[in-house]
């Protein structure tokens, strides 16, 4: 039930970990299974717990509050078929080498919805270099492909994509903080679109419920929200 998460623990330097809930859990052997598991969390084994359930999953929500779990996000997901309608970078280009600092330093500022921002318990500066090493390894290997946008020869926001066939999926998308509000959001989405045009059957991405200008970005972008999802996180006192 309890998977360690090696990334995150090493970037807060504590043990982080995520509990996956099986198919057609005992709501009682749940219960039982989490309060016997937070004693062992308590003594060190976990600093952050993270669980996350479909947003119709009453009866799991209720079992994760009643066990000091805390709703942090509700996440939706978009999906846009790539039904080649898509043709235009937008002034896009794949990232090279070239790219990696300056994309590590937007990703390094620009977030503040994800859930670990969102955590008031979790530390500011702990979130901000998790998404700053995320962007780091995309450059690295674990991206697919990044596209780049730059304004006046600097670099101004990055799209890293993942290609998990028949998807291709926005891993982490951002703009510079002073550079947001000119459409490089929307040029950035549209040349990863038009990438992966004729390679993957549909994109997908998630963002926060109520991140009216992210949600709003990929509907106007064509994309339509398929799931919802609830993180809960729990976190050593």
């Amino acid at each position: 039930m309890l998977h360690e998460q090696p990334f995150e623990s090493a970037v807060f330097g504590r043990p982080v970990a995520r509990i996956a809930l099986a198919n057609g859990f005992d709501p009682s052997a749940l219960a039982l299974d989490l309060a016997e598991a937070q004693k062992e969390w308590s003594t060190g084994s976990a600093w952050l717990v993270s669980c996350r359930i479909p947003s119709t999953d009453i009866d799991a929500a209720a079992i994760l509050t009643s066990a000091g779990f805390e709703k942090v996000e509700t996440l939706v997901t978009f999906e846009h078929l790539l039904n080649n309608d898509v043709s235009d970078t937008h002034g896009t280009t794949l990232g090279g080498p070239d790219s990696a600092d300056p994309s590590v330093e937007i990703a390094r500022t620009a977030f503040h919805d994800d859930r670990f921002h969102r955590d008031k318990r979790v530390p500011k500066d702990g979130a901000d270099e998790l998404k700053a090493r995320w962007v780091a390894n995309s450059f690295a290997g674990r991206a697919d492909a990044i596209v780049v946008r730059h304004e006046n020869e600097r670099v101004v926001g990055f799209c890293a994509c993942l290609y998990r066939e028949p998807h291709a999926v926005i891993d982490l998308i951002a703009t510079a903080p002073d550079a947001q509000g000119r459409g490089h959001g929307h040029a950035l989405v549209t040349g990863a679109l038009t990438h992966y045009t004729g390679r993957a059957q549909t994109m997908r991405v998630g963002t926060q419920l109520d991140n009216h200008r992210s949600r709003k970005l990929y509907v106007e972008s064509g994309f339509a929200e398929i799931s919802r999802a609830d993180t809960f996180h729990w976190v050593a006192t």
